[in-house]
């Protein structure tokens, strides 16, 4: 079965920018999607990082605002955009 929508964090994201391998997202899936709150994080870190200057500028890219964070979720002490649901 193919897997038509991705969801991504930050690591993965400028990894694949500096490393010159950004269009390897696009082609098997329909739909790249991001959560705000990784691309606040990713904002957050623009001046320490070359790469994640770039983010913004991908065209295929669909930021997606998370609602309804379970409790149990936010007592895991992750990142603004580790704590998602479901995208």
């Amino acid at each position: 079965m193919p897997i038509d929508r991705v969801g991504l964090h930050a690591s993965p994201l400028i990894a694949l920018i500096g490393t010159g391998q950004k269009e390897l997202l696009p082609g098997p899936f329909k739909e790249v999607v991001v959560p705000a709150g990784v691309m606040a994080e990713i904002a957050l870190g623009m001046d320490k990082d070359p790469n994640a200057t770039r983010l913004p500028q991908l065209q295929w890219i669909r930021q997606v605002t998370v609602k309804d964070i379970p409790q149990s979720i936010l007592a895991w002490d992750l990142g603004r955009g580790e704590k998602r649901r479901r995208l």
